[in-house]
């Protein structure tokens, strides 16, 4: 071992050593260093969805229903209705709506609402109308039976061969180029036609009365068959006849409660006097089971 001392400096087995005065050596430390943690990320679970099942629904359909009519009673017929004008449900405008869905709406010109019988109109006799705008629908054919039925009151009795007019659709190119419909209260005639020149005129054994309500039915079709061309009062047949064949072209509107021309030079031109209380149109002939239906289900209006 060999110590050498040369002052402050001291060298043992070759290392020196510092030795000055006052001088403490501050040892080197080699810091201990704290490791980051890896941080591992909390993650969100993404949440397993259970699928809710498609469900197909089932559908229940409802049947359209045809009423079948009752010659008693029961609902009103409404199988091939093309036209409802009921005077008691009038919205008081000048127009008269159609309960279908056809638009047959009819204009009021003088006759006046009364709430008489839940509801009427009252035709003057002079110069009331009520007009129909043209439909084919509400036009005869040579294929079908039409039906035309109106509630009507009689409150007097056109003179001489004049007849009370309950309505009318004919062209104005033809005496009869159409189809009208009324009563001689006078002689109990019915009158009813269609085509361009045959009137059929029936008389009638049923004894009808004024200030009296009454269902008239219309039923024809342009063919030369037998009852081709019907008439009932309330439940009655007044006429059954062989009608039709020639031409027929008319477009006008369906009035009622008057003719219009150009029947006027033959003296058939009449205005009713009287009420009409309902209006109904169907594009078939109703059997006589379908017009007691009707008549039953409706005439306590009426006081029947």
């Amino acid at each position: 071992m060999i110590i050498t001392h040369n002052g402050s400096i001291l060298q043992f087995n070759g290392q020196i050593i510092d030795l000055e005065v006052g001088s403490t050596p501050t040892p080197s430390i080699t810091p201990t260093l704290t490791p980051t943690p890896t941080i591992t990320p909390t993650l969100t679970p993404t949440p397993t969805i259970t699928p809710t099942a498609s469900i197909t629904p089932t559908i229940s359909v409802t049947p359209t229903i045809t009423p079948t009519p009752s010659s008693t009673s029961g609902g009103f017929v409404t199988n091939q209705l093309f036209m409802k004008l009921d005077a008691t449900n009038y919205s008081g405008t000048g127009l008269w709506l159609d309960e279908t869905a056809n638009g047959n709406n009819a204009t009021i010109s003088g006759a006046t609402w009364l709430a008489t019988d839940s509801g009427i109109f009252d035709f003057d006799g002079v110069n009331d109308t009520i007009s129909i705008p043209h439909n084919i629908n509400l036009s005869l054919n040579t294929t079908t039976q039409k039906t035309i039925q109106i509630w009507v009151k009689f409150e007097s009795s056109p003179t001489g061969s004049n007849n009370s007019i309950l309505f009318s659709k004919l062209s104005g190119g033809f005496g009869f180029d159409g189809y009208f419909g009324g009563i001689n209260i006078s002689n109990q005639a019915v009158v009813a036609t269609n085509g361009t020149s045959i009137a059929k005129t029936t008389t009638s054994t049923s004894g009808i009365s004024l200030n009296t309500w009454y269902l008239f039915t219309f039923i024809s079709q342009i063919t030369n068959t037998a009852g081709s061309t019907k008439v009932y009062i309330n439940e009655t047949e007044f006429s059954s006849s062989f009608h039709g064949t020639d031409g027929y072209s008319e477009s006008n509107p369906l009035t009622l409660g008057y003719m219009p021309a150009p029947l006027s030079g033959l003296g058939l031109i009449q205005y009713l006097d009287g009420k009409i209380g309902a209006c109904y149109f169907y594009t078939k002939g109703l059997s006589l089971a379908e017009i007691s239906t009707n008549f039953n289900t409706t005439k306590s209006k009426y006081g029947l």
